[in-house]
């Protein structure tokens, strides 16, 4: 599938769903770094593991000798065929006996991945796909452990580790550099798919049980737990989310898209053990189950591990898990129905979603995905877009609604169009405009330099050198593969492209597709949400009721059996007889984890009067694209200017200029660049955190051939945005706004974080101001008041501030070959800029900070982020090391099988980074239960089970954090950006090597005890707090929560636009 660098969220919106058990939790774990600049002070990269440094990997690799027809180790070869655009062989195979398929991608790529995907199709909402994914992963026959996924992070220096559950298939996917390790995780991986314990206890702690409210009293208010449950009453909390799914199941009425893969919580409790068994023995075979393989070790070695392992125990059945196409409409449909309002809403008249979606074409024809792909994005993406003009310009919602795009996830794929926080009077109105649109795109095409900028995105992509090619093939091919596409044709793309140009070459090409897959096109839904204020109360009320009733009903004997469950349940999650992982493959530290880093990167600085710190050039294998890069001081600024800063920052490239318009601006960056791009970069001191310098991070890319086109634009965007685009402004403000709020709901733990660590230090508080609750309501507070005249006056202010500092220091990333050509065009950007000389800044006064507090946001919803926040040390000091890899321990120990395993809490952890340390917790039912582990959980350090061996594995899924691989456009990037050196980096990891238990228990002693200076938060809901029995809820919080701070995030008035009951129309 087409990949496009700049496609915004309008026409890559996810409409599978796909529920994770690692990409919440395993991700905080292994403290993804998902920006370089803001990632944790230990992020530091190592270029190459020892395990590489050896002969037949990467470009000595063995190559595979077998032709089409040649049989090996049970499996016939299939086709063999390059992709060239990638450097890489394609083969794909089949297990003669069993009928598994097989494909290797064959890449000097040292970073090798591996999946197993399983064809898994719902037959209701129950979940039991999503809660297999979880229940496979507690114990295997081989290795009959708890939790043999979560003790492999730390016995492994995987790159990735995960497994989802997407609407019709399920993934477990790994990558890592080191080949023992490879062998050792996919041997854990396919023993655990295809012959897992599936122990009732375990599908009881991660699928759903009943347990009363005191386990061993069942007088007390009978209750539903489970790990899946929580999660999904969480994500089913989320408008966005309901939005989908009820979308879904009137989009895909007669197959199996219509139930909810994830699980709806209304359902999970109808699922029964011997139904996920059942579910495993049909799905979980080889029969049903396709193998992945990517990078350079020898594929001979997969295919016999893979065959003795698991496919020589079984025969070829037929898994029915064929999916009919669903049965074409002959009349468009309409259905209304209702939804939980907006988290924080800016306007209660304007609450409704709409959305016409379309059933096009089936994933299995490429070229028509790829086509569709392009087209949505001719018609949706950025201000050149018709669609963008007509509906997101003028104003009349907030943003795309969910689902708009194109979609090419399951059988058939979709495509929508709609909008979101509209006032239910203007559905009609926005019907109209959207056929309007199509029509007039149907009949006047895109222009030659729109579709080419299109293509030079995809240009730009195809030659962007990255580290996780292996990982992102694999997700981009699964839906394709399940459902019979040619996976390889879909990689070819510049066979795609020359395609595509013939055919456009021959007529209206997308003009057609409109026509076709949209205006002629009668199996098309018109979906709207309206917004009920009491909608989640009711479902919670509904199902207190329900428990209540059948509590109500329960004999003594029934009584009896739950309360011997969750005893059973306990002593199974406490048992030690299950910790013994000596039968779990483990790398050692000592061994398998080279001492030094490998130099990757070599920096030549050329001294540039007009450039404080110089130019600083690096070359690197880039592929044929330049990276830029430069850094200014933001000079110190008013505390009310400081929050306007991340608008400003986001609408620099968005309102055009004083010479150029924004379409012109925008189009001249897609057709020769990458994108332009400006962060916001604080600069925390290594050794004081009381001192941070503010810097503005300018980034950009380009081909070799558009490096004088890129400096012009810079140029242009230097001299500022024009703010005589008021109604642009407003519509990029009230944007921000909305994904701001959006993302309270699924990402409370971060927004906990941020506001409890704001009172520590000066950088920590500007982070808050920056990025957290206190940005979102300013963004809520600005977008209401449509006082526009006022906040271009601040933002005028801040861009007179900041665009006129000159530049601090420039970074060059390419091929040295292209240097000479860069000189020119940079040093007359360089000179177009202002030359005054650089001051440091603080941003602010340094003694500025939050007040200590303990808060508690009521929001809409029914789970928890808990949060609680400690101070500890720079980057620099002695300890920073010790606590980075305590937080660790404490993640993958007490906090998992405390909060997760036994609270039925869907992910918690710790870390410590920027002189900050955060215990947390993710879609939680508990508030005081979680709090209180938080507070006590140094009496695990005290503990028999905190020893050397688990030490040592803890260091090892830390170097696997650590030691993650860098792509080229990025090696140097920290030491450039930040100052930390080779050297510096070195010596943090010398200091990990020789970190011994005793020097953790000393941190956990002087940083965590329960009587240090901390700070609380919690986003959620308290799930004792029952309005149906009319309790006083200010009453209620104050009483359980003496000396906090509450603020209730939500609003009742979003009810003007409640019809109350569900339509459906013909």
């Amino acid at each position: 599938m087409l990949s496009l660098r700049n496609i915004k969220k309008s026409s890559i919106v996810n409409h599978s769903s796909v529920n994770s058990i690692g990409s919440k939790t395993t991700s905080f774990l292994l403290q993804s770094k998902s920006s370089l600049l803001n990632r944790s002070s230990f992020s530091f990269n190592q270029s190459i593991s020892s395990n590489i440094i050896q002969s037949q990997r990467g470009i000595e690799r063995k190559k595979w000798d077998k032709k089409v027809g040649d049989r090996i180790e049970g499996y016939k070869v299939g086709s063999i065929r390059s992709i060239p655009e990638r450097n890489c062989t394609a083969i794909q195979l089949h297990h003669e006996s069993t009928g598994a398929e097989h494909i290797h991608i064959d890449s000097s790529d040292t970073n090798n991945a591996f999946c197993v995907v399983f064809k898994t199709i719902p037959k209701n909402s129950n979940g039991v796909a999503h809660i297999l994914e979880h229940t496979t992963l507690c114990g295997s026959e081989k290795y009959p452990v708890r939790d043999p996924f979560f003790n492999m992070i730390k016995r492994s220096l995987n790159t990735y580790m995960n497994a989802w559950t997407a609407s019709d298939h399920t993934s477990y996917p790994f990558s890592t550099q080191n080949k023992k390790d490879f062998t050792n995780l996919m041997s854990v991986y396919l023993d655990a798919t295809f012959f897992p314990r599936l122990n009732k206890l375990d599908f009881m702690q991660e699928g759903h049980r009943f347990e009363f409210k005191i386990p061993d009293d069942p007088n007390s208010p009978l209750g539903y737990q489970g790990v899946v449950y929580n999660e999904m009453k969480g994500a089913m909390s989320e408008p966005g989310s309901i939005f989908m799914y009820k979308l879904n199941e009137k989009m895909f009425p007669t197959d199996t898209y219509r139930f909810n893969s994830g699980g709806d919580p209304q359902n999970i409790p109808e699922l029964s053990y011997e139904q996920l068994k059942e579910f495993h023995s049909r799905h979980y075979h080889p029969s049903n189950s396709r193998f992945y393989t990517y990078g350079d070790l020898p594929l001979e070695e997969h295919l016999k591990f893979i065959n003795e392992n698991v496919l020589s125990r079984f025969q070829r059945i037929d898994p029915k898990t064929d999916i009919q196409s669903e049965e074409k409409w002959d009349t468009p449909r309409r259905f209304t129905t209702t939804g939980p309002p907006a988290t924080m809403i800016m306007n209660p008249q304007k609450q409704t979603k709409m959305l016409i979606s379309f059933l096009t074409n089936p994933i299995s024809d490429i070229k028509m995905v790829n086509s569709l792909v392009i087209l949505s994005t001719l018609l949706l993406d950025g201000p050149n877009s018709p669609m963008h003009k007509v509906l997101i310009e003028s104003n009349i919602g907030s943003d795309w609604a969910p689902g708009t795009g194109y979609s090419p996830y399951g059988k058939e794929a979709s495509f929508g169009f709609g909008l979101q926080d509209i006032s239910h009077e203007d559905v009609t109105m926005v019907e109209q405009i959207i056929w309007d649109t199509l029509k007039k795109a149907s009949e006047e095409g895109f222009t030659k330099e729109r579709i080419d900028s299109v293509l030079h995105q995809i240009e730009m992509s195809q030659k962007t050198v990255t580290t996780r090619f292996g990982m992102t093939t694999l997700q981009g091919i699964s839906s394709t593969w399940i459902h019979g596409g040619d996976i390889v044709e879909s990689l070819r793309v510049d066979e795609y492209v020359n395609w595509l140009r013939d055919q456009l070459s021959q007529g209206p090409f997308f003009q057609n597709l409109i026509k076709k897959y949209l205006l002629d096109n009668p199996h098309h839904l018109t979906f709207v949400m309206t917004p009920d204020p009491n909608y989640s109360k009711n479902i919670d009320v509904k199902e207190r009721k329900k428990l209540d009733e059948i509590q109500k009903n329960l004999d003594e004997e029934e009584k009896d059996a739950i309360v011997e469950w969750s005893k059973k349940l306990k002593v199974h999650q406490e048992s030690k007889k299950d910790d013994n992982v000596s039968c779990l493959p483990t790398l050692d530290v000592d061994v398998d984890v080279p001492r030094t880093f490998q130099k990757d990167y070599s920096f030549d600085i050329e001294s540039e009067p007009r450039v404080k710190h110089g130019i600083t050039w690096n070359n690197q294998p880039t592929n044929g694209i330049l990276y830029f890069r430069a850094m200014l001081n933001i000079p110190n600024l008013s505390e009310e200017l400081l929050l306007y800063l991340p608008l400003f920052v986001s609408i620099i490239t968005q309102l055009g200029t004083e010479n150029i318009s924004h379409r012109d601006l925008s189009s001249k960056i897609e057709l020769n660049t990458g994108g332009i791009n400006f962060e916001i970069v604080q600069d925390v001191d290594h050794f004081d955190l009381n001192k941070s310098k503010g810097k503005l991070l300018i980034s950009s890319n380009c081909l070799e051939r558009n490096i004088a086109s890129m400096f012009d634009i810079l140029k242009e965007v230097m001299n500022g945005p024009n703010f005589l685009e008021e109604k642009l402004l407003m519509t990029n403000l009230i944007q921000r706004a909305t994904d701001a709020q959006d993302a309270i709901v699924g990402e409370g733990h971060t927004f906990g974080r941020l506001y409890a660590s704001s009172s520590f230090h000066r950088s920590a508080y500007l982070s808050e101001q920056f990025s957290g609750f206190h940005q979102v309501s300013f963004l809520q507070q600005i977008a209401n008041d449509q006082n526009i005249t006022f906040t271009i006056s601040k933002l005028k202010e801040l861009c007179n501030e900041l665009l006129r500092q000159p530049l601090e220091k420039i970074l060059i990333t390419g091929e040295e070959k292209t240097f000479p050509k860069v000189k020119e065009s940079l040093f007359n950007f360089i000179g177009s800029l202002p030359s005054s000389p650089s001051v440091d800044s603080n941003i602010g006064d340094p003694k500025q900070i939050q007040k200590q507090t303990k808060d508690f946001f009521r929001v809409l919803g029914s789970m928890n982020f808990v949060t609680k926040c400690l101070p500890t040390v720079a980057w620099a000091h002695d300890d920073s090391m010790k606590l980075a890899l305590l937080s660790q321990v404490l993640s993958q120990g007490p906090l998992h099988s405390e909060i997760r395993e036994k609270g039925g809490a869907y992910g918690a952890g710790a870390s410590s980074n920027s002189g900050i340390w955060a215990f947390y917790s993710y879609r939680d039912p508990h508030t005081t239960r979680t709090l209180d582990i938080f507070n006590n959980v140094n009496s695990y350090v005290d503990s028999d089970r905190f020893n050397d061996s688990l030490i040592k594995e803890m260091k090892l899924s830390l170097f696997g954090s650590i030691d993650q691989p860098t792509p080229p456009s990025q090696k140097g990037l920290l030491e450039w950006a930040r100052g930390i050196t080779r050297e510096m980096r070195q010596k943090k990891r010398d200091q990990l090597f020789e970190i011994g238990k005793q020097d953790l228990v000393e941190v956990a002693n002087k940083y965590l005890k329960e009587n240090q200076k901390s700070s609380f938060a919690i986003f959620g809901l308290d799930q004792e707090f029952h309005p149906e029995k009319n309790e006083n809820e200010e009453e209620f919080y104050q009483k359980k929560y003496e000396g906090w701070n509450f603020h209730s995030i939500g609003n009742s008035n979003a009810s003007e636009d409640h019809l109350g009951e569900e339509e459906e129309e013909e």
